[in-house]
């Protein structure tokens, strides 16, 4: 390079480059991106990312997972299931279904119009669109009655308010009034599906259900207490006899077991045939 600069700089740069490049790089960066890019991608990445994406994936995932998802999930599902389990198992229940049948329907079978048509101890459960049906899955054919294993405090639809001299008991319906449930229940008047306190399931839309008032409702799970509740002795009862002190853990129930005997088993003996050949009651 010349030993003194010029006062200005030149309008046009000189035919030839210098034969040597300057020590160091200039502290600005050129106005202009060079004509050709290097060879080798920077061993550091830009400051920005790029204003556009590209127009394809790299060809190798990341070594670390992305912070953030990808706007669009994979078009195409993997290979393989995952190689772990669920925590919990699927509980699969019968589909619902229409059967031709002269004999009695079994449960999550229909058409039935009453529990006469169902096996066993079954009930119809009756329908008025796709409501569920309990111990079965799928939506059915809208209005169908199915036969189903009713569980305890589940919603069931007995019919349009009960016939004179009958009443509903808890989570039956269809009500009008609180004469129409058992003594000590309350019909519950609904306008859709609302649950109905202490009973189970969605019922029938727009039916009413008798229940237990909310002081009396039942628990759907027992009350564990952190300790026995030490009563009094009876009135009537010899004292004498009661348990002075409650035991600090509750009384572990007899086993079951295979005896030989010629007279009566007791509880939780057997092989019993019948009642008969139990003690007492």
């Amino acid at each position: 390079p010349t030993d003194a600069p010029t006062s200005a700089p030149t309008s046009e740069p000189t035919s030839d480059p210098t034969a040597s490049p300057t020590g160091a790089p200039t502290t600005e960066p050129t106005f202009e991106p060079t004509a050709s890019p290097t060879d080798a991608p920077t061993s550091e990445p830009s400051p920005e990312p790029t204003s556009s994406p590209t127009s394809e994936p790299t060809p190798d995932p990341t070594a670390s997972p992305t912070f953030e998802p990808t706007p669009d999930p994979t078009t195409s599902p993997t290979s393989e299931p995952t190689s772990e389990p669920t925590a919990s198992p699927t509980t699969e229940f019968p589909a619902l279904e229409i059967v031709t049948t002269t004999g009695k329907f079994d449960a999550c079978q229909g058409e039935c119009n009453s529990d006469n048509d169902c096996e066993g101890d079954l009930l119809c459960y009756k329908r008025a669109a796709f409501e569920s049906v309990p111990g079965c899955s799928g939506p059915g054919v809208e209005g169908v009655d199915y036969c189903c294993d009713r569980p305890p405090n589940y919603l069931f639809y007995e019919g349009r308010n009960p016939p004179s001299g009958v009443t509903w008991g808890a989570c039956d319906g269809d009500c009008d009034s609180n004469d129409d449930c058992d003594e000590g229940l309350i019909c519950q008047f609904r306008d859709g599906n609302e649950p109905v306190p202490g009973c189970e399931g969605t019922g029938r839309d727009e039916s009413d259900y008798c229940r237990y008032p909310d002081s009396e409702a039942p628990s759907m799970y027992p009350t564990i207490t952190s300790s026995p509740t030490v009563t009094a002795s009876p009135v009537g009862r010899d004292s004498n006899n009661d348990t002075p002190v409650p035991t600090d853990a509750p009384t572990m129930l007899p086993a079951l077991e295979i005896v030989n005997t010629t007279g009566k088993f007791d509880a939780c003996q057997g092989e019993c045939n019948s009642d008969n050949d139990c003690e007492g009651d």
